[in-house]
């Protein structure tokens, strides 16, 4: 009966101390280099009320507004899957503008990395890596373009920088983004806030598994503070609509644009202008 009750401590401790290890947040990521100027661009003037509102909340106020080529952002987050408790993870996001963009994520257990992700969407082509394993299709395709557009939603100039994109008025307080997504296009629909103008909530069908079929996924942009490359949401939440609550909370650290990215998002047509 000792060594029962010895051996279930033991047990019951080292438990503990695996959990207690995902309690500690991660370290902060290292910044990249501070944003820098390059050029303006000009946008076109029929945008929906509540686009221009927008607009006009973070500071472009047209028709010149900054150029942005390239967009980092980076954090820590935190992120559940089932059935694993919530885990801490870094976060780091950058962009080609209207091209190419790459993930990657680190998640910790007291503050070591144990398991890296990797996600991209590159000449129209996903991928998704989680340690060892690959998952590619169209389904993941359409997936990263999706993710790439929640972020590029943040960036005025794309509109002019970028063919193909578009917006479309839904409601006084909302409107519709149609982007490019192989031969043809894709759309999210996004939520204002009514009384400072910024983007709360994007809406789009994406598909949940490689196989599977469409689900309703929602991210929503809160606690808009300025980084040195404006006004942007310091707070990220991913749901999927199926499942109700979400599955990622992301906590920003930094946003630059105009810096340096990975030469895997500038090469190829991933660059093309």
């Amino acid at each position: 009966m000792t060594v029962v009750l010895v051996v279930a401590s033991v047990a019951a401790a080292s438990a503990v101390l695996a959990w207690l290890g995902f309690q500690v947040p991660p370290r902060p990521l290292r910044p990249t280099g501070p944003s820098s100027q390059v050029g303006e661009v000009v946008l076109q003037t029929d945008l929906p009320s509540a686009v221009a509102r927008h607009h006009r909340a973070v500071g472009a106020t047209g028709p010149l507004v900054p150029r942005v080529d390239t967009l980092v952002l980076w954090g820590r987050a935190r992120m559940k899957r089932h059935p694993l408790p919530w885990m801490p993870v870094t976060f780091w996001s950058e962009h080609r503008v209207g091209w190419s963009g790459l993930q990657e994520l680190a998640v910790t257990w007291y503050r070591l990395p144990i398991l890296r992700g990797r996600d991209s969407y590159v000449d129209g082509r996903g991928e998704m890596l989680m340690g060892r394993q690959l998952i590619t299709g169209h389904e993941i395709d359409q997936g990263e373009n999706l993710f790439l557009w929640a972020e590029l939603v943040l960036v005025p100039s794309v509109l002019a920088t970028r063919p193909g994109v578009r917006w479309e008025p839904v409601g006084e307080d909302s409107a519709r983004l149609r982007v490019p997504f192989g031969a043809g296009e894709d759309e999210m629909v996004f939520r204002f806030d009514p009384n400072s103008g910024l983007i709360q909530e994007g809406r789009a069908m994406r598909y949940q598994s490689v196989g599977g079929t469409k689900v309703g996924w929602r991210i929503g942009y809160h606690h808009w503070r300025r980084f040195d490359a404006g006004l942007f949401p310091s707070r990220f939440t991913v749901t999927w609509e199926d499942r109700g609550r979400p599955w990622f909370v992301l906590d920003v650290d930094g946003v630059s644009v105009n810096v340096p990215v990975s030469e895997q998002l500038t090469s190829g047509t991933a660059g093309a202008k």
